[in-house]
């Protein structure tokens, strides 16, 4: 990658195998737990009222739903470029769903409480517009939460076949924030004690191909267990200290 705006999937759609892989590694896998914890954390902090509408955009294999489902008066939606992801989340019975197949949600103006875009951005041509239209169906006064990959220097096998048009740096997600419709509530790097080892991997794999596709989900349950604890308290340490890297970076927005 030698630019923000360089291209490699013009649908952004991942490739299947993410999907059944994110499926098989359930809920307990250490980096869909972590997040899960996260968004919590955020959720209940965020100002909402009791009977609320939640919009998860790239729900994926749906994982975070739960977290979204707070009460029995909490209505989730789910929307995504890619079919196949919104019948993975029909499956676990949120069938309220749209398909993303224009730059304009079929969704009236402030209809969310909240909106969950968790490793999304990356995905479309124009990220720009994909937050100006969050900012349109988000209530004023609500939050929306963005996480995106971080560094270009990571980029790997993984970004191509997930469907990413780049990975970020803080400033750059700044910049696409219409600052005078959005406040940024907080931004900064997380999963940042993995980095260098996740940084020499990939480097590595550049000249050593794998017999077969791995991600964050293609760890041994021994490891798992361990992982889960460490990011555990990376996220708790990103939210004290700032530290100036990371594998991701975390957004919260609020519309003013």
């Amino acid at each position: 990658m030698n630019g923000r705006n360089s291209s490699n999937s013009v649908s952004g759609k991942m490739d299947g195998r993410i999907f059944r892989k994110q499926e098989l590694a359930g809920e307990m896998n250490w980096w869909i737990s972590g997040r899960r914890q996260l968004f919590a954390e955020i959720l209940a902090l965020a100002p909402m009222p009791l009977e609320r509408s939640i919009l998860e955009i790239g729900p994926g294999v749906g994982s975070n739903l739960g977290v979204l489902q707070v009460n029995e008066k909490t209505r989730v939606v789910v929307a995504d470029v890619d079919q196949e992801a919104l019948e993975y989340c029909a499956k676990l019975g949120y069938t309220d769903s749209f398909i993303i197949s224009s730059e304009r949600f079929p969704i009236e103006d402030g209809t969310f409480q909240f909106v969950l875009a968790a490793d999304v951005l990356e995905h479309v041509p124009n990220d720009r517009e994909m937050m100006s239209e969050i900012s349109r169906v988000l209530q004023r006064g609500c939050q929306c939460v963005v996480t995106v990959p971080a560094f270009r220097s990571l980029w790997s096998e993984h970004d191509r076949l997930a469907g990413h048009q780049r990975r970020y740096r803080r400033a750059e997600l700044i910049e696409i924030v219409d600052q005078e419709r959005l406040e940024i509530v907080d931004i900064r790097y997380f999963n940042w004690i993995l980095f260098v080892p996740t940084l020499v991997v990939k480097k590595t794999l550049r000249f050593i191909k794998p017999r077969e596709y791995a991600d964050a989900t293609s760890i041994p349950g021994f490891l798992n267990t361990a992982l889960r604890y460490l990011f555990t308290f990376d996220i708790r340490i990103s939210k004290r200290i700032r530290i100036p890297f990371g594998i991701s970076l975390l957004m919260i927005v609020k519309k003013l």
